[in-house]
């Protein structure tokens, strides 16, 4: 992941996720199929996004990095034999001239980890059985003096964040993550505003999540 380093120095969203249990559970030529039909496919782009020129196949492994030419996309991913996946992606707060690297968008931290959680709950509940336990990491970088801010005329709130990398990990099994995808998202988004010193009820975090399952990349 080395080429991102550049798009991610000033900010970047980060899922490790990886079941507890390890041995070979996908084959090489299953992966991208996989990774296909999980895809999370409601803003402009789907995650995690694929195009075949920035694709590479290794001895047990599969990766996709892509480095954007007409949009500001930044980002890369890694599936491995034994089901762990990892993605990173750059801010793209910080490629907005009116924000830069002050500001972490309110609206997109929702959709950002409903889409991780959405992806992850498609993915593994194709690879694993109910019962096995799965581990997750997400880690927010660079966040270190942003404010929180929403584009729809809220303008910057909350406090500056003195955390500069935010780490949330948690393990479920299978079972628990189908049924209960959408909660545990809100409750990882709640560890990233209280940082931001808010704490926006349940009712908010839902109708944010569901704006964003409305919608259809068409």
């Amino acid at each position: 992941m080395t080429a991102l380093k550049e798009y991610t120095r000033e900010g970047f969203w980060e899922i490790t996720v990886v079941p507890a249990t390890k041995k070979n559970r996908i084959q090489l030529v299953d992966m991208k199929p996989l990774l296909s039909h999980s895809q999370v496919r409601h803003r402009g782009w789907p995650f995690p996004f694929m195009r075949s020129q920035d694709e590479n196949l290794y001895s047990h492994s599969f990766q996709s990095i892509t480095i954007g030419e007409h949009v500001p996309k930044f980002e890369g991913f890694r599936l491995y034999e034994d089901g762990l996946f990892y993605w990173k992606g750059a801010m793209w707060e910080n490629f907005e001239a009116d924000y830069g690297n002050t500001v972490l968008s309110f609206g997109n931290v929702n959709w950002e980890i409903t889409e991780m959680m959405l992806f992850t709950k498609r993915f593994y509940e194709q690879i694993l059985s109910p019962e096995e336990t799965i581990h997750i990491r997400i880690r927010l970088g660079g966040c270190k003096n942003r404010l929180l801010y929403d584009k729809r005329g809220w303008g910057s709130f909350g406090t500056r964040c003195a955390e500069n990398i935010i780490v949330i990990e948690d393990n479920f099994n299978c079972s628990q993550l189908k049924a209960s995808w959408q909660e545990l998202a809100r409750k990882y988004m709640k560890k990233v505003y209280v940082l931001f010193g808010e704490n926006p009820d349940e009712e908010s975090m839902i109708k944010s999540q569901n704006e964003l399952l409305k919608m259809k990349l068409s």
